[in-house]
C-alpha cells in the first residue's frame, strides 16, 4: 500500500512527536513507575552491529575502532525534549571520561549534520562533547531505537553490557559507580 504524498508528510512532521512520545511512555507501559534504572544489564554475548557514522569533520567512523575502551554511545536529536535534559550531565561525564577510560560518543540522527549539533552545544553550553552524526542513518538500520534519547554501554570488546532508553544523570555516584566498574575500576 503506497502513502499519498499528504500522509508521508504527515508522518515526517509527527515522526519527532513519536519518537519523544514513544521514549516517555514506554518505561511506563512495561508498568514502572519511573525510568528505567540507570544502567540496565544486556547479555554480554550480544554483538553490537559495526555501525558507521561522522566525526565533527565528516571522516567516518567504525564502532569496531573503539574497541579496547568502554564506549557511551548516546543516541539522541537536539528535537528530543529528554535528549536535550540529559545533555549537560553527559557533557560532565565527558570531563570524567579519560580518567575512566570511557569513549562517550553523543551521535546524533539530526538531518542537519555537524552544523546543527555544533549550533545546539554552543546555544546550550556543552563545551566537553565531540560532534558526531548518523548521516548515514545506520543508527536506524541496525540499532531500531525505540526511543530516544538511547545508550548503549559497550565493554573494551566492543559488546553491549548495558542499554538505557530515557535520559540518565551521568555524573550521579550511582551511575559513575556502575561505570566505574564497567570499566574495571
Amino acid at each position: 500500500m503506497r502513502l499519498a504524498d499528504n500522509e508521508v508528510s504527515m508522518t515526517k512532521r509527527l515522526f519527532p512527536f513519536l519518537v519523544l512520545l514513544c521514549g516517555i511512555l514506554m518505561p511506563l507501559a512495561s508498568g514502572a513507575s519511573e525510568w528505567p534504572s540507570p544502567l540496565e544489564a544486556t547479555d554480554p554475548a550480544a554483538e553490537v552491529p559495526d555501525i558507521q557514522f561522522n566525526g565533527e569533520a565528516g571522516q567516518i567512523i567504525n564502532l569496531s575502532s573503539l574497541r579496547g575502551k568502554v564506549v557511551i554511545l548516546n543516541i539522541w536529536a537536539t528535537w528530543c525534549g529528554p535528549c536535550v535534559k540529559e545533555m549537560p550531565a553527559l557533557d560532565g561525564l565527558a570531563t570524567y571520561a579519560e580518567a575512566l577510560g570511557l569513549a562517550i560518543i553523543p551521535l546524533s540522527v539530526d538531518r542537519g549534520g555537524a552544523a546543527q549539533v555544533r549550533d545546539f552545544y554552543s546555544r546550550t553550553g556543552i563545551k566537553n562533547l565531540a560532534v558526531y552524526t548518523d548521516m548515514n542513518k545506520d543508527v536506524a538500520r541496525h540499532l531500531r531505537p525505540r526511543g530516544l534519547p538511547l545508550t548503549l554501554i559497550l565493554d573494551r570488546q566492543g559488546r553491549e553490557v548495558a542499554r538505557v532508553y530515557g535520559p540518565v544523570e551521568w555524573t550521579s555516584e550511582p551511575v559513575l559507580n556502575a561505570l566505574r566498574q564497567a570499566a574495571g575500576f
